[in-house]
C-alpha cells in the first residue's frame, strides 16, 4: 500500500463511518453501563431505606408497648392513690366524729359542773343574806 492509498482511504466515507459506528458503539456501551450501575446503587440505596424503615417500625412499636406499660403502671398507682385517699377521708370523717363527740362530752361536762359551781355560791350568797 502506497501513501496515496492509505490517504484514499483515510479521505473514503467508509472509514469515518466505521470509526463513527465503533465510537457510537463504545458510547452506547458507556451510557448503558453507567445507567446500569445507577439503577444498581438506585436499588441498593432504597433497599438502605426500606431496611431503615423496617428498623423505625419496629423501634416504634417497642417504644410504644414500653410507653402503654408505663401507662397501665401509672393507672394502676393512680387507682390506688385514689383508694388511699378515699381511705383518709373516711378516717378523717371519723376522727372529725370523735371529736365532735368528745367536744360535746367535754362541754355537757362543763355545762354540768358550772351549773353545781353556780348552784353552790347561789347557795352560798343565800345562807350569807
Amino acid at each position: 500500500m502506497s501513501i496515496k492509498e492509505i490517504l484514499a482511504v483515510a479521505n473514503s466515507e467508509v472509514v469515518f463511518a466505521v470509526l463513527f459506528i465503533v465510537g457510537l458503539y463504545s458510547v452506547a456501551r458507556y451510557v448503558q453501563t453507567a445507567l446500569r450501575d445507577q439503577k444498581e446503587e438506585n436499588n441498593r440505596r432504597e433497599e438502605q431505606l426500606f431496611q431503615m424503615y423496617r428498623e423505625q417500625l419496629e423501634a416504634s412499636a417497642r417504644r410504644e408497648a414500653e410507653l402503654m406499660k408505663n401507662l397501665e403502671k401509672n393507672t394502676e398507682q393512680l387507682g390506688n392513690i385514689a383508694e388511699t385517699l378515699k381511705e383518709v377521708q373516711r378516717n378523717l370523717a371519723k376522727l372529725e366524729d370523735k371529736v365532735d363527740t368528745n367536744f360535746m362530752a367535754v362541754w355537757k361536762e362543763l355545762g354540768s359542773k358550772a351549773d353545781k359551781n353556780e348552784l353552790s355560791n347561789n347557795a352560798k350568797f343565800i345562807d350569807t343574806q
